[in-house]
């Protein structure tokens, strides 16, 4: 019987706030103790998958390969989080020089 590795992702419905989670499947080519071998396009003797990382390619279940999306989409969060307070932040000390007067024209 051939090994399914699962890597969860996200598919958007629309212009809405509606999505659905999708799977991709690897199947497992070759196995050792430490690693698992996935059938990807891009690697000649298929790409390793650490079994015992927490931040692995694709997961042997798919409620982990679900708890790693969850994972890697609140991490995205707070980059985007910390992104906009450093333009929030750009955009106040622009409206201060502007309102200071303290403008520089381009030509």
């Amino acid at each position: 019987m051939i090994k399914i590795l699962y890597k969860a992702h996200v598919q958007y419905q629309g212009e809405g706030a509606d999505f659905e989670v999708l799977y991709n499947e690897f199947a497992v080519i070759r196995e050792t103790p430490c690693y698992w071998y996935v059938q990807d396009n891009d690697y000649v003797n298929g790409k390793a998958v650490d079994k015992t990382a927490k931040n692995a390619y694709a997961f042997d279940t798919k409620e982990k390969a679900l708890f790693n999306l969850l994972k890697r989409r609140e991490r995205f969060n707070r980059i985007l989080c910390h992104k906009i307070s450093q333009n929030e932040y750009v955009i106040d000390e622009l409206r201060k020089q502007i309102d200071n007067g303290k403008t520089n024209t381009i030509r």
